[in-house]
């Protein structure tokens, strides 16, 4: 949103006046409908002009910083950590404190069990399911 200054006429008892007023208006969106006049369309003109600039060169850095990105392991590890909660927000649930702590503390008990099994694979500890199982249903 920008503010602009727009001269309006205005009668007066013996002559017509111009009156500065401000008003807001989305630069962008609304140029061909603000009400303009000669004496206000190069001002316009100039603020849209900066304003288009300033988004190209917004626009510029933020692709600079991505090709960046794509490139940063770091980058890839902060997706997946933050993939559960976009697919809940994206499934129209607005997550909890709560929540979120929740469902990462059950992603990080299954990672540490994943790697503590596929260590002990390696490893070659061998697991006595038998035992375990009879231990477990007593």
């Amino acid at each position: 949103m920008e503010l602009l200054s727009i001269l309006t006429p205005k009668i007066g008892k013996d002559r017509v006046i111009q009156v500065e007023k401000e008003q807001k208006f989305d630069i962008i969106s609304d140029y061909l409908r603000i009400c303009r006049n000669d004496t206000d369309a190069q001002h316009l003109f100039e603020v849209m002009m900066t304003t288009l600039e300033e988004g190209i060169g917004v626009y510029q850095l933020r692709e600079q910083r991505a090709w960046r990105e794509l490139f940063f392991p770091t980058v890839w590890l902060a997706y997946i950590i933050r993939l559960p909660i976009t697919v809940l927000q994206r499934a129209g649930i607005r997550p909890s404190d709560k929540l979120v702590t929740d469902i990462y503390g059950r992603l990080i008990q299954a990672g540490t069990l994943i790697l503590i099994v596929l260590l002990s694979i390696k490893l070659g500890v061998t697991i006595p399911w038998e035992r375990l199982i009879t231990y477990f249903v007593k």
